[in-house]
This record gives structure tokens, C-alpha cells and sequence, in this order.
């Protein structure tokens, strides 16, 4: 076994009787001991009204995954506008965003919240549809986060839109679908600002199988505590606790530690993450997974996904993504 996978599989061993917390680097080493990360405020509640036809499951969860990417790059304890979400290769599928007063604003943790509570719903029922999530906070309506049968491109849909969270929107709910303004759909992988960096992730499943649904909502829930870090803050390992499917992930600096940029940081984890269950659907097998994070052409984390207690074995299947 190659040494920093050793490293890796003891250091995932050890944290997964516990609930562990990243370890953030800054100027000086800071644990952050906060067990909640990730967590969802019990304050918070959201209800289903399935009202429309059916949708293509893995249209839902991966158009979901992309968009809490997006939006665990903002401001946590932000707020946004109306907004409409759709991707170019799942287009089935539209997220319509709405807060609770006719042109007011929403927090971006009720959003990320909803979302994640949303998905976990539709896959516990086994049910994709159409469907509004009312969200809630202690019992007063916040906003809704519909999922949608998106018109095709020929309808009049575009995705030359652009989204600031920080400014109100002029989209209109009560509008059909194919009139609202998307975000721009690269403002999950890509960016034209070379101070971002370009990513490369690769992505190799291996070892035991693993239930796709139960891949898609450890990712969701890593997603989710990330956010609650901001995307700058830089990591010397990340440790997700297990899920009650006993998934669990972790990601730790590449060996030997750099000492110059780029470094692992919360923005890289976050943006990886969308590409475990995608590859998994692409190469149509659902394994515990080994990720390699390169930025600018520079290894900086190599992660683990797995069962606890699994084990790491023969390389199957290879996948390669790179976003500039």
C-alpha cells in the first residue's frame, strides 16, 4: 500500500469513533471544536407538497449537489434574493429559490438547509416529482425552494445570466420556469480569475460497493459543513463524522506539507466534493472512492471516501475532471 494512503486509511480509523472536527491552519494551528458542523438548527423544519410530474432522479440529486456548491461558496450567514438554478448537462431539472415576502431575501443556510432536507426526503420516499419545499424557522415561513420539469433550451431558457447573492433579484416567481433568469451554470467549476486557480480532481472507486443515495447525502452534508468554514479558511485535514449508512470521508494535505501556495483550502474541498457522485454516475459504479486534489498542476489533498471499517482494494475504475 503506497504510504500516504497508510496515513490516510489510520487517520480515518481514528476519527471515526468520534466527532471530528476540521483542523484548520492559519497563522497558528486552530482546532475547531465545534462538534455541530454540519448540523441543522432543530429550529429549522421544512414540508413537501409533491404537486407535478415526475423527475429523473439523478437529474435532482446532481442539479442539488451543484448548486449547494455554488452556494457554500458565499456567505454562510448571507442572504439572496429570488433565484433559478438549472445545469447544462442535467436540464431536466430547475431549482427555484423564493423568500417568504415578495421581494425580501432569505439566508443562505435556510437554502443550503432546505436543500439538503429536501433531498433526503425525495430519497427516503423514493419519490422524484415536482415538488415545493416550505421552509421554515421557529414555525414561521422563511421561504420555498421548488424543484421544477424545466422547459428545454427551445422554450426560451438561457444561461447567460449573471447572480450576485449579496444584491436583491428581479426574477418573478409567478412566472413560468422558462421566463426566470438562471445562474450562471459555471459558477460551480470554472472562473476566469487565474488568482482562483485552476482544479483537477481524480477520482478512483475502489473497494467495497457503496449505496449511491447514501454517497449523495454525505456529500450534501460535508457541503453543508463546509460553508459553515468560508471558503478561504486553509485545512490540514478534513474529517466528515459517519452517516447512520456509515459512510464517511476524509481529506487530508498532500505529503509532504507545502509550505508556499496553493494549499488545501475550504474552497477546494467544496468544489471536489461535486465530482464523487458524479463520477460515480458516469462510470456507472458506486465504490468507496480515493480523491487526489491538484491546483494549478500542484497535489495539495488526497481523501478517502469509504465504509467504516472497509478496506481499500484493487483500482478499477479511473476517472479524471479538470476545471480551469
Amino acid at each position: 500500500m503506497k504510504p500516504h494512503l497508510f496515513y490516510l486509511l489510520r487517520f480515518l480509523a481514528l476519527t471515526s469513533a468520534a466527532n471530528t472536527s476540521p483542523l484548520l491552519l492559519n497563522d497558528t494551528e486552530v482546532v475547531n471544536t465545534a462538534a455541530h458542523v454540519g448540523a441543522i438548527d432543530p429550529r429549522f423544519t421544512i414540508e413537501a407538497y409533491f404537486n407535478g410530474p415526475k423527475l429523473p432522479l439523478v437529474s435532482c440529486l446532481v442539479s442539488t449537489v451543484d448548486f449547494l456548491v455554488v452556494l457554500a461558496l458565499q456567505d454562510f450567514s448571507g442572504s439572496m434574493g429570488e433565484a433559478a438554478w438549472k445545469i447544462d448537462d442535467y436540464p431536466e431539472v430547475g431549482i427555484v429559490v423564493a423568500p417568504g415576502t415578495v421581494g425580501g431575501r432569505i439566508e443562505v443556510r435556510f437554502v443550503m438547509w432546505g436543500l439538503r432536507q429536501g433531498a433526503a426526503h425525495m430519497i427516503r420516499l423514493i419519490r422524484f416529482q415536482a415538488v415545493t419545499f416550505t421552509l421554515s424557522w421557529e414555525g414561521e415561513k422563511v421561504g420555498t425552494i421548488e424543484l421544477v420539469a424545466w422547459p428545454s433550451a427551445s422554450q426560451g431558457t438561457h444561461t447567460n445570466s449573471t447572480w450576485n447573492p449579496t444584491q436583491p433579484s428581479n426574477l418573478s416567481i409567478d412566472n413560468p420556469p422558462s421566463s426566470l433568469s438562471l445562474l450562471p451554470q459555471n459558477a460551480t467549476i470554472t472562473t476566469t480569475n487565474t488568482q482562483n486557480g485552476h482544479l483537477r480532481v481524480r477520482t478512483i472507486l475502489t473497494g467495497s460497493a457503496v449505496p449511491l443515495f447514501d454517497v449523495f447525502l454525505l456529500v450534501m452534508a460535508v457541503l453543508v459543513g463546509a460553508a459553515e468554514l468560508g471558503p478561504r479558511e486553509r485545512l490540514r485535514y478534513y474529517a466528515f463524522p459517519a452517516t447512520g449508512a456509515g459512510l464517511r470521508i476524509a481529506f487530508t494535505e498532500s505529503v509532504p506539507a507545502r509550505t508556499s501556495p496553493p494549499f488545501l483550502e475550504v474552497r477546494w474541498l467544496i468544489r471536489s466534493m461535486a465530482f464523487i457522485p458524479r463520477c460515480m454516475v458516469k462510470m456507472g459504479a458506486s465504490k468507496e472512492a480515493e480523491v487526489f486534489v491538484e491546483v494549478d498542476h500542484v497535489s495539495v489533498a488526497e481523501g478517502l471516501l469509504g465504509k467504516n471499517g472497509g478496506g481499500i482494494g484493487l483500482m478499477n475504475v479511473d476517472s479524471n475532471e479538470s476545471v480551469s
